[in-house]
């Protein structure tokens, strides 16, 4: 019996590493491959920024921005009381507001958030400011707009 162990041990010790552990190697090159995709979609915080600020480019230039510096400052202390408390304070967050009659608010990647004049006319009170900013905010500490980015690049690829 002791004979026979012997030999069972020194076959497994003459078998091939690849053979022994079952095809590993064929699965670590694959991993190895989808880590190589997977790092080609990522987008870093520097190309978020830049994103960003291409997006706040086109929106501002579409409608314009508000002159009123009062009315910025407000926005931007509200805006920037929030950031501080969210999961990515030390963007370089940006508050615009937008000269139009429009009632709406934009995110755009990398802490740029826009707020138009009309739907500040509507605004009551801070309570609802924050509230609409803190929605535009939740947008960029989340990254939804980077990530939809990623999955469309996953799809294409």
């Amino acid at each position: 019996m002791k004979a026979v162990m012997t030999v069972v041990a020194m076959m497994a010790l003459a078998t091939p590493a690849s053979a022994q552990l079952g095809g590993l190697g064929g699965a670590f090159k694959q991993v190895q491959a989808r880590k190589r995709q997977l790092d080609e979609l990522a987008i870093s915080e520097s190309e978020e920024r830049r994103l960003g600020q291409d997006v706040s480019a086109k929106i501002r230039q579409r409608f314009g921005v508000v002159q009123d510096p009062a009315v910025h400052k407000y926005v931007t202390l509200v805006g920037t009381a929030l950031a501080q408390g969210s999961d990515r304070p030390k963007l370089a967050w940006t508050f615009i507001v937008l000269d139009t009659d429009g009632v709406n608010a934009f995110a755009s990647p990398g802490g740029f958030v826009h707020i138009t004049r009309g739907a500040l006319g509507l605004v009551k009170n801070e309570a609802e400011l924050a509230g609409v900013l803190g929605h535009e905010i939740a947008h960029v500490v989340r990254k939804h707009t980077v990530n939809a980015i990623q999955k469309n690049k996953a799809v294409a690829a």
